[in-house]
């Protein structure tokens, strides 16, 4: 017989995520990442959550989320992001030397962040490579101190592919 508390978790999460999440402390460190899966173009999102649509009012366009602005109002929505199902398998602390005490862990990588997406497009570009199961990526944090972050993305191109 299933418990309150097992019920409970299986339907709405324990309050925290089991996820974990890419974390940089400073300019200069990077992450090592290999691809687990297909990627993914999903809708952007509003901070609730909520699809988002850009809605042009009174001349002026803003972001609003699905369902909040009246459809009779000029409106789009936005452009997919980009996510990668990867292992992060590495990290690189600021000066070039490895994290000798990192554990590798499975993860979402989300391109939607600072200069994620523009740097993964060149990369995609010079490699010549798909991004697909295996492929090998480095992204190290160039700078911090403004938004947006600016990141640099390396694909690391397999033997057989050169």
């Amino acid at each position: 017989m299933t418990t309150f508390e097992e019920q409970y978790a299986a339907l709405f999460g324990t309050g925290s995520s089991d996820r974990q999440y890419i974390k940089y402390g400073s300019s200069g460190e990077g992450f090592q990442y290999i691809q687990t899966g297909p990627l993914k173009q999903v809708p952007q999102t509003m901070p609730n959550g909520d699809k988002k649509f850009m809605v042009k009012e009174n001349g002026k366009w803003s972001a609003k989320a699905e369902g909040s602005f009246s459809e009779e109002l000029e409106n789009f929505e936005p452009r997919k992001d980009i996510e990668i199902p990867v292992k992060v398998v590495g990290h690189i602390l600021k000066g070039g030397k490895k994290d000798e005490d990192f554990e590798p862990f499975e993860t979402m990588w989300e391109l939607r962040a600072g200069n994620r997406e523009e740097k993964f497009k060149e990369a995609m570009l010079e490699a010549e490579v798909a991004a697909v199961e295996g492929t090998k990526y480095f992204e190290k944090l160039l700078d911090n101190s403004t938004k947006p972050f600016k990141y640099t993305i390396k694909i690391v191109v397999p033997k057989a592919a050169e």
